[in-house]
């Protein structure tokens, strides 16, 4: 595969969008791939191992009173409705990125545009925030 330079434009934009079809659409039969990975998994020793740990914890977080306080808190701090869950959501990638931008800003490396990806971040969460309501809408009536 040849990479094109800048002086080819068309070039290089067809370029980019056969890398993007190379990775986001595989040639092989992923259902199958997988299959065979977990009979794989399965029929081996290691796999039979996690798998038998696994069961352990799982009988013995189904028995805790401690694992099932906590999974009964959790549910009373986790807002119950979509557009909560999506302007918590933005809050956070908002915080995150003006935590970025500010230890960007207090760093001593010099990188001219090191701001631009936490803006960005910054703006699609305040985005996400602002717009919780239409945007739950707009996945509600999209799922049905």
């Amino acid at each position: 595969m040849n990479v094109p330079g800048l002086r080819r434009p068309r070039a290089t934009w067809g370029f980019l969008l056969d890398v993007v079809r190379a990775v986001t659409e595989p040639h092989a039969d992923t259902r199958d791939c997988d299959a065979r990975v977990e009979v794989l998994v399965a029929e081996s020793g290691i796999g039979r191992t996690i798998s038998d740990v696994a069961r352990v914890f799982r009988s013995a977080a189904e028995a805790s009173t401690v694992v099932a306080a906590s999974r009964r808190l959790a549910s009373l701090l986790a807002p119950p409705e979509l557009a909560d869950r999506l302007h918590v959501v933005g809050a956070v990638a908002a915080t995150a990125a003006v935590v970025a931008l500010v230890l960007g800003i207090a760093g001593t490396e010099r990188n001219p545009f090191g701001w631009v990806l936490p803006a960005a971040a910054g703006a699609a969460g305040l985005f996400v925030m602002l717009l919780a309501e239409p945007l739950a809408r707009a996945m509600v009536d999209r799922r049905s």
